[in-house]
């Protein structure tokens, strides 16, 4: 047992970033210092586009060390004994290692959650013997256990976080209001932004034509429950902002 005295609460910035496409989210992960992006969306062309020189490290999923295509059928993974959700852990595990990083950014969760549940339905087959084309009733506590394991062994490496997630909407019942949750199944997408320091949201708005680019940071009707336990604005407006010009802005709030 440990007294209150012997408690150091943690410094390390752990960011949920949601929004929907084209509203900014890849631009924005640039602005973390030496980040290194596990590419699961497969969309930073935009954003290297508009940071030339921005020094970053990135991997594909989506290929083995060869640069061979992973196939997500299951036959094909039976055979080559591997999948997609293999790969990206080795990918994560690796980077977590490497002292120059200093951010770690895995950039799609939804899709990241679809590799896991190709994995699961895997085993499930290989445990089976028959094909599955869905994950059994059994499957979503492991599904729920290692996706909230690897974020808390991600900030546990003193390194700084950084997950980027579409979000879905659902309908209350009781109320008729619409419900925003992370993008994937179970019940961890109701609290999975507990698992974060900070949950924030981009927003590209329309005015006159002219595009308006914004970090939202604070409650918001419109998407996953906001928050941060940073001195921060409701909003940051980062419009033709660099990523260094976005992080000279958050970082004093963030340190």
């Amino acid at each position: 047992m440990k007294s209150s005295t012997d408690y150091k609460p943690s410094s390390s910035l752990a960011v949920l970033l949601v929004g929907e496409q084209k509203s900014g989210k890849t631009r924005t992960l640039f602005a973390f210092p030496k980040p290194w992006i596990l590419d699961c969306d497969r969309n930073l062309y935009s954003a290297v586009r508009i940071a030339p020189g921005k020094k970053f490290w990135f991997d594909d999923p989506y290929t083995d060390k060869d640069g061979k295509y992973i196939s997500d059928d299951i036959m094909e993974l039976k055979t080559k004994n591997g999948s997609r959700w293999a790969r990206a852990y080795a990918l994560i595990q690796a980077a977590a290692k490497e002292p120059e990083i200093q951010t770690i950014v895995l950039d799609g969760w939804t899709a990241l959650t679809e590799m896991l549940i190709g994995h699961l339905i895997l085993c499930g087959f290989m445990d089976e013997g028959k094909k599955l084309d869905r994950l059994r009733i059994q499957d979503y506590q492991p599904l729920k256990t290692i996706m909230t394991s690897l974020i808390m062994a991600l900030r546990n490496t003193g390194k700084i976080l950084v997950v980027t997630s579409h979000q879905k909407s659902d309908k209350d019942e009781l109320t008729g209001r619409l419900r925003y949750t992370v993008n994937m199944p179970g019940s961890l997408c109701e609290n999975f932004g507990g698992l974060f320091t900070n949950t924030w949201a981009t927003q590209c708005t329309n005015n006159g034509g002219i595009l308006k680019y914004e970090i939202l940071h604070q409650q918001s009707g419109f998407h996953v429950s906001l928050g941060t336990d940073r001195d921060l604005p409701m909003s940051t407006n980062v419009t033709n902002k660099t990523p260094d010009e976005v992080w000279a802005m958050l970082a004093p709030k963030l340190t």
